[in-house]
């Protein structure tokens, strides 16, 4: 399922994107591209000496581009720019898509297309025609450069528009102040993302492990020992006050850029919840291959404790969820289950239990894993 903003939030998006990001935004926006025509709020005008056009043609029987030798990618017609598939490289201007430096959207084109610019690395400034309505998944992922946008008004952003740009916070919500100054964030911005999301997701919750919960809204550094159940990870979910295991299982998914189309987020160890309209599946532990099923947990897998021991339906709320980091079969019919999760002993902790391969109950205390939650992170 693809996450869209609110109109009204998108409302504050598109000020804060015209206020603080397109500092340069005009009243008049009408200049000529290229070849002498008028484009949407470019800064090229027909005056400027040597541009030529270096290369275009037919993206659909209704869109066109172009690309100049000022290194500005012009998208022309009318309609809607195509959506690809994640690693897809048959983009039309695919093989210039190292030299441009900015970018035209026309107002004749709708929407913007499911990663339809991903990985422009030089990508420095685009200009969102007044036509487009919507902005498709992970559109202008990893585009690194790309700090100037312009929108001519509120829009539509669906899952990771502007994932891994300078401008992702502005745009997709920024965090904290208090969280920004510290050593947790900069581990987070530490992490190189691959696309491989189990590998991502697990780098993503190792660069947070250490972080404190705070007792208050004020507190959400992860460097005071509190015990209010006050994290970034909470915030994220406007959730704080509350156990936040799941919360920060959530917050590691959504920083990897895994779509909400494969796991959900959630504010409960609740199996229904996580993997509701999603391509997720959950299992109980008889079905793992341990408990005599044919499902292998897997790294990057979620686990759903309840801590009394007993089983539960799969629309309850359990007692804690925990990411899965490795899991290593024992002698004697026991299970080492290697994890990281959050809320633990009010941090994020690296943490080892050893359970029955039978029956999933943990050995040391009372517990029993209930659903293991298996996101299809390969879709």
């Amino acid at each position: 399922m693809k996450k869209v903003l609110p109109i009204f939030i998108v409302f504050v998006i598109f000020c804060a994107v015209a206020g603080i990001i397109g500092k340069n935004i005009s009243n008049d926006p009408s200049v000529e591209s290229a070849d002498g025509n008028t484009t949407a709020a470019g800064r090229e005008t027909a005056s400027t000496p040597e541009v030529i056009l270096i290369a275009g043609g037919s993206w659909t029987e209704t869109v066109s581009w172009k690309v100049d030798s000022s290194g500005t990618l012009f998208v022309t017609g009318s309609g809607a720019v195509p959506d690809y598939e994640k690693g897809a490289r048959n983009q039309p201007w695919i093989k210039h898509q190292e030299t441009v430096t900015a970018l035209v959207i026309e107002d004749g084109i709708t929407r913007i297309g499911d990663r339809a610019f991903q990985s422009f690395r030089d990508l420095k400034r685009a200009v969102i025609g007044k036509g487009v309505t919507s902005i498709g998944e992970w559109a202008f992922q990893n585009c690194y450069k790309l700090s100037d946008v312009e929108l001519m008004h509120p829009i539509e952003l669906e899952t990771g528009a502007f994932r891994s740009t300078p401008v992702e916070w502005e745009i997709h919500g920024a965090p904290s102040d208090a969280y920004t100054k510290s050593e947790y964030y900069t581990a987070l911005r530490n992490v190189q993302l691959t696309g491989n999301y189990r590998n991502d997701m697990i780098n993503i919750a190792l660069s947070q492990v250490g972080y404190k919960e705070g007792n208050s809204e004020k507190e959400l550094a992860g460097s005071v020992s509190g015990s209010g159940d006050c994290t970034e990870y909470g915030r994220s979910l406007e959730s704080n006050g509350s156990a936040w295991c799941s919360e920060f299982a959530s917050w590691c998914i959504r920083n990897a850029n895994v779509p909400s189309s494969i796991i959900a987020n959630s504010r409960a160890a609740n199996a229904t919840t996580f993997t509701a309209n999603t391509s997720a599946a959950f299992y109980s532990w008889d079905a793992t291959t341990f408990g005599g099923g044919s499902y292998l947990p897997k790294k990057g897998d979620l686990l759903l404790w309840s801590w009394d021991g007993k089983m539960h339906k799969a629309d309850e709320n359990l007692s804690h969820t925990s990411i899965l980091w490795e899991i290593t079969p024992l002698e004697n019919g026991k299970v080492l289950l290697k994890t990281i999760d959050g809320n633990s002993n009010n941090q994020v902790q690296v943490r080892e239990y050893e359970v029955s391969a039978r029956s999933g109950q943990l050995l040391s205390k009372t517990g029993l894993v209930c659903y293991i939650v298996a996101p299809y992170y390969e879709s």
